[in-house]
This record gives C-alpha cells, sequence and structure tokens, in this order.
C-alpha cells in the first residue's frame, strides 16, 4: 500500500499520517519533518530550507524532491509507505510518478478558518517536531511528552504566515486533484472532525 496524504497546512496530515502508518504497519514518510531536518544542517542547503520555510514560502521543487528521493531509496519503504505532505506542485507529482505507482491520494478538507486557529494554537517539539495541540495535549502543559523539554511555536505558525501557506496551498497543491483524477486515486475526506472519525472514514474508502 502507497499512499499520499494531502490537505492545507492545519488539516491533520501529520496526525491522520501517523495513525494509518500504525493501522498498515507501514512507515510514515513526513516530508515536513525531513524538510526540518535538513534545515538543522549548516551548509548551504540548510540555510536555504531555514530562510524559505521562515518566511512562510515553498521551497524549490528540485530541493524537496532530492531530499524525497534519498528517503524512498531506503529499503524499510519498499513495501509501502504513508506519504505525509506531498507532492505539493505539479512537478512534485510527476517526479514522484518516476519513484513510486501509487494506491490512493487521501486530500484532507478543512476551512481556511479552521485551519487558521489550528495553526495558531499549536506547539511543537524542538527535538522531533511532534505536534501538540491539533489532537494531542501534552501530558505537562507545555513540555514534550517524550524528551521533557519547552514546547515552541513554528515561525511559520504566526497568523500571516499561515494565510501565505494557505494561498500557495491553493495556488500550487489543490490543483493536484486533477492530475491524479483520471487515474481514480483520489479520495476526499472531511477533515473538520476528531482523528478516529477520519481514519475510520479512510479505512472505508480504501475498502
Amino acid at each position: 500500500m502507497r499512499l499520499v496524504i494531502l490537505g492545507p497546512q492545519g488539516s491533520g496530515k501529520g496526525t491522520i499520517s501517523r495513525l494509518l502508518s500504525e493501522e498498515f504497519g507501514l512507515p510514515h514518510v513526513d516530508v515536513g519533518h525531513l524538510l526540518r531536518e535538513a534545515e538543522r544542517r549548516t551548509d548551504v542547503l540548510g540555510r536555504l530550507i531555514k530562510k524559505t520555510i521562515d518566511a512562510g514560502k515553498l521551497l524549490p521543487d528540485k530541493v524537496v524532491n532530492r531530499i524525497v528521493r534519498t528517503r524512498l531509496e531506503q529499503k524499510d519503504v519498499a513495501a509501502g509507505l504513508v506519504l505525509d505532505g506531498y507532492p505539493r506542485t505539479l512537478a512534485e507529482a510527476e517526479f514522484l510518478d518516476s519513484l513510486v505507482e501509487l494506491d490512493a491520494v487521501v486530500v484532507l478538507e478543512v476551512s481556511d478558518a479552521v485551519a487558521v486557529k489550528r495553526l495558531s494554537g499549536r506547539l511543537v517539539c524542538p527535538m522531533d517536531g511532534r505536534v501538540y495541540g491539533l489532537s494531542i495535549s501534552p501530558k505537562k502543559k507545555g513540555v514534550c511528552d517524550s524528551h521533557d523539554v519547552k514546547l515552541v511555536q513554528r515561525p511559520d505558525d504566526t497568523p500571516e504566515a499561515i494565510q501565505k501557506r494557505l494561498e500557495l496551498y491553493h495556488e500550487e497543491t489543490e490543483p493536484l486533484s486533477e492530475y491524479y483524477r483520471p487515474r481514480n486515486l483520489i479520495i476526499r475526506i472531511d477533515a473538520d472532525r476528531k482523528p478516529d472519525a477520519i481514519v475510520k472514514d479512510v479505512l472505508k474508502r480504501l475498502g
């Protein structure tokens, strides 16, 4: 099973992808996490990624494709995967087609108002990028459950940066539905619900 999970920022892609990866016993390939790992590098690529992400902009396709290809060449994804937040553009979708054959593309749908509300209130672990506030609350307020460090707000979770990212999503990523439609890969899901209900709906639609 090779699944892609798409949706605007704040739709819960990370949570739903993690739950589906557990359900199917497949690796959860979180491209956002891969980019944040690359962002910590001190070379030219790392600085480019950090500057672009902090500004709420999309990274160049060739940069993201390079990072994704490296991850998909690893043995653990040979039998399948849940790909979270990629592709974002037509060029990336075409590149992904050269790497794997997909079984379904799940599109999580929420309004911009819901997305802004969710993202403005979320916090992340600076160690592993785990997100709190959308559907998961830390056991100790403001502290990561796994690493016992203070949770932080990502620079791109300010209302202004969120709005820019949503505009980019509508412009660049939403049209991918038309790209995948001829292959009957698209599964549209109402994501303004609790994660368990969303996952149950996805599993039902997958058959």
